[in-house]
């Protein structure tokens, strides 16, 4: 069974250029999400290999503290290669960091500080030792721009190609 649902991207995220292509804002069944694409220059045999391997890595985890998989288009052509994950919009953790400390953002960091880092760390104790096959899932890649901030300051950690089960 097919099941079809269409994504409209809006926007450009403002976000660094990922090695896979570009990140869009769009909104699905009325909730937002930010649709992670592959530039079609870069889409080679190896590119579908490890969009492929993202996508059966990220399916079956689930985690407050994990950014969401919503969906992904793999079969459409290689132009249209892209994830649909959970949209966080204080973006990464970097860009809350450089907020903060030039003032763009200013609040108490204590109560935040705290949850975004049991946020993390709560991820990474699922990511060690919940895992459903037993088998400790290795992120071998944590960084402030790893780390996204939801709009209520929770910590959302996002997976890529850098993941391996180990």
């Amino acid at each position: 069974t097919s099941i079809s649902h269409t994504v409209a991207p809006s926007s450009c995220i403002d976000c660094p250029r990922r090695s896979f292509g570009i990140v869009w804002k769009g909104v699905f069944r009325l909730n937002p999400v930010a649709i992670k694409t592959c530039r079609i220059t870069k889409v080679t045999a190896s590119v579908v290999r490890e969009f492929m391997g993202e996508l059966k890595l990220m399916a079956p985890l689930s985690h407050s503290n994990l950014v969401s998989l919503v969906g992904g288009c793999w079969s459409d052509g290689p132009d249209k290669l892209c994830l649909v994950l959970e949209f966080c919009a204080r973006g990464t953790l970097k860009d809350v960091l450089v907020a903060t400390a030039t003032h763009e953002l200013n609040h108490d960091w204590s109560h935040p500080f705290f949850k975004i880092t049991m946020g993390i760390a709560s991820c990474f104790r699922y990511f060690h030792h919940e895992q459903p096959s037993g088998e400790a899932l290795l992120h071998r890649d944590l960084k402030p721009e790893n780390v996204l901030i939801s709009d209520t300051f929770e910590a959302k950690v996002r997976v890529d190609g850098a993941c391996v089960m180990g």
